[in-house]
């Protein structure tokens, strides 16, 4: 008797339960927008280093490649002490975000990091220095940014 109940209760939970979730849910492929880009493109020393100097609301201009230019608006800007972050809007990219940082270490080396990230796109560029330049490496958004 005991293990005929058992055998009822045992089979009636599972049809009173919530469907279960998917656990692996795919998000569309986004489209890239730094096709204009290589996957390894140089850029300007010199004009990384200025936008440093620059304050809140000032525009800010990033040759690449030696041929192409980026251009944007500085929304943001916190200095730390040994780390300076900035924001910037980039106008050529209305949705994109730059986000770069210089760390000053006390030996007196600065260095630069940073990536332009837009959240409808597929792809971002990632400020690196590699000997002494400095390039953006595009990669793969999802690696960098959650849905």
């Amino acid at each position: 008797k005991a293990g005929f109940i058992g055998l009822i209760l045992h089979t009636s939970f599972p049809a009173l339960s919530q469907p279960p979730i998917p656990v692996k849910q795919f998000a569309a492929d986004k489209p890239f927008i730094f096709t204009r880009f290589s996957s390894k493109t140089s850029c300007s020393l010199t004009d990384l280093a200025a936008i440093f100097q620059k304050v809140v609301d000032d525009s800010i201009a990033i040759t690449i490649a030696g041929t192409y230019t980026l251009h944007g608006l500085i929304v943001e800007k916190l200095d730390r002490g040994e780390a300076t972050s900035i924001n910037v809007r980039l106008t050529d990219f209305p949705r994109a975000i730059f986000n770069l940082s210089m760390q000053h270490d006390p030996s007196g080396l600065e260095t630069i990091t940073g990536r332009v990230v837009d959240p409808g796109s597929g792809d971002v560029l990632i400020l690196s220095r590699i000997n002494n330049s400095y390039f953006f490496i595009k990669e793969l958004q999802k690696h960098f940014m959650t849905e």
